[in-house]
């Protein structure tokens, strides 16, 4: 099992949700070619699968999983079929973390730099960052 995340997925236009100058979605041929997920439709790289008494809900956290959007209500409908009596462990899971009281660390380097930006979790606000050159 695999959750698509930013090498995949991050290039200009892609609909990401994050809008950083990131890999260039470089490893989205490859990843979609070796390791074929059961997922829906090509962009919507979310699923679920049931190995013995374990249910899996994997999603994609480089497209919108806020309320109301279609990977939400999509994982609400999915984990709620879950017959937890018959399959008692549920595991959620995506590329990025996903809760973090603080923040997170956004990198990008090149050549000849490297760029960080440390960004709240709540308002995703750049509150610190700096750049290593060359």
């Amino acid at each position: 099992m695999t959750a698509i995340g930013n090498h995949e997925r991050d290039y200009v236009s892609s609909g990401s949700v994050y809008q950083t100058p990131d890999s260039g979605g470089e490893c989205g041929v490859p990843y979609e070619t070796y390791f074929p997920m059961p997922t829906s439709a090509k962009d919507k790289p979310w699923y679920s699968i049931e190995q013995a008494s374990v249910h899996f809900t994997v999603i994609s956290t480089e497209h919108d999983w806020s309320i109301n959007s279609q990977q939400y209500e999509w994982m609400k409908k999915d984990m709620a079929s879950v017959n937890r009596q018959h399959t008692p462990w549920l595991v959620f899971m995506g590329h990025r973390p996903i809760i973090s009281e603080f923040g997170y660390l956004r990198a990008h380097a090149t050549k000849n730099d490297l760029n960080l930006e440390f960004v709240t979790s709540d308002t995703r606000e750049v509150k610190d960052s700096f750049r290593i050159t060359k």
